[in-house]
């Protein structure tokens, strides 16, 4: 019974062999030039201004959950 799984298992093998070797391969083959520009944070051209992560008042979630239980549009 277990034979049955065998293809399946050579194809899983094959998948995640493959995924491993051309990240590997990306890693030794692509260029390593990090520089300060390239490390920056891209934000339309614009230089970055104040902390990255911003705290929401507990409002705006509320409004979105009852948003998306409300929404007459979806397709549930």
């Amino acid at each position: 019974m277990l034979l049955d799984y065998l293809p399946i298992a050579i194809y899983l093998i094959v998948a995640v062999g493959f995924g491993a070797v051309v990240v590997f391969l990306s890693t030794i083959l692509g260029p390593r030039t990090p520089s300060r520009v390239k490390l920056e944070t891209y934000e339309c051209g614009m230089e970055p201004i104040g902390p990255n992560r911003v705290r929401f008042a507990v409002k705006f979630y509320i409004i979105a959950m009852l948003f998306i239980v409300f929404d007459r549009r979806s397709s549930f």
